[in-house]
């Protein structure tokens, strides 16, 4: 992130004043003709402050345009969610939420503040996975070129005949090595999955919803919500290090409230390790899989995983 775009991020994380700071210096900077696309993307997310700081400036009709059609794109996107949702449902898929940006827009965001959308992301069950990838499918949804045909660890990519960018997903949050069988529980609220705060943050400065808007801008917001609990949190950072390092840049910055309790160390160097190793015996040998334990040239210890029958790893770990 450039100097103009942290300027806008303190203008939409820090106090009114503060923040009217970083914005009148990144006015002074910015030329409109030729804004880049970044800052295209956080200007409608500061609309619910830019009435009075747009007064008297020439530019001030054209940022409020900016706005107004990055409201009416979110409208599509929904109206779009609501199709797809309407479509799984249609073929016996339940339950099925929305999550990330379009999620993240209603629940986190400020009510005046316009979060950009661009794609619209959906979460199924990994076990309905496959079968909602053909449901979209048989529903006119087309995969984009390198989408996996089938059963899937990252997003299927697709695009509704609106020509709308959707993403198929089956997890909540990104994985790591031990992450993979360690998904949470996702709780259903009236028949709907429901990602928790915790969830949304570690997802979010993971960097599992790309699309142009930078992530600190996400987890500034979902990290402002009074009901995360910041010991969940810790849990899962400890299996997900870039985003645990994300957070700690984010909250050394003062960009938000996050509490060192947050980032207590994750590891015990001798302990989890091994525990991890156990758990990861344990569900090999039904499955039919010899397990070897080791050491690496570092002295420490490692398991592998050797292939027995016609299953393949990767058919184990996502089944």
């Amino acid at each position: 992130m450039g100097t103009p775009h942290l300027l806008l991020l303190e203008a939409l994380t820090l106090p009114e004043g503060p923040a009217r700071e970083s914005w009148n210096r990144w006015r002074t900077a910015a030329d409109i003709d030729k804004l880049d696309y970044e800052s295209f993307l956080m200007l409608p997310a500061l609309t619910g402050r830019l009435e009075p700081w747009l007064e008297g400036d020439p530019y001030g009709q054209i940022i409020t345009g900016m706005c107004r059609r990055a409201w009416s794109q979110n409208q599509v996107r929904r109206h779009e969610y609501d199709a797809a949702r309407a479509a799984l449902q249609k073929a016996g898929i339940q339950p099925v939420a929305a999550i990330g940006p379009l999620d993240w827009s209603v629940r986190y965001w400020p009510e005046r503040a316009i979060r950009p959308v661009g794609s619209v992301d959906l979460l199924t069950d990994f076990s309905t996975a496959p079968a909602a990838l053909q449901a979209l499918l048989k529903a006119g949804y087309a995969t984009e070129a390198g989408s996996p045909p089938h059963y899937f660890v990252r997003p299927v990519r697709l695009e509704s005949p609106g020509k709308v960018p959707i993403r198929l997903h089956w997890r909540a949050m990104p994985n790591s090595a031990f992450s993979l069988r360690r998904q949470p529980q996702i709780p259903i609220v009236s028949g709907t999955l429901a990602v928790p705060p915790e969830e949304a943050l570690v997802s979010a400065a993971g960097g599992m919803f790309d699309d142009g808007m930078d992530w600190r801008c996400d987890a500034a917001m979902i990290a402002r919500s009074p009901s995360i609990d910041w010991d969940r949190v810790a849990f899962h950072l400890r299996w997900r290090p870039q985003a645990r390092r994300n957070l700690e840049t984010l909250a050394g910055a003062g960009y938000a409230p996050i509490p060192a309790p947050a980032f207590r160390r994750g590891w015990t160097r001798l302990v989890e390790p091994s525990a991890a190793l156990l758990r990861l015996y344990r569900r090999a040998r039904p499955g039919g899989f010899t397990v070897r334990f080791g050491y690496n040239r570092w002295g420490r210890r490692r398991g592998n995983i050797a292939e027995s029958g016609s299953r393949s790893i990767y058919q184990f770990l996502t089944n």
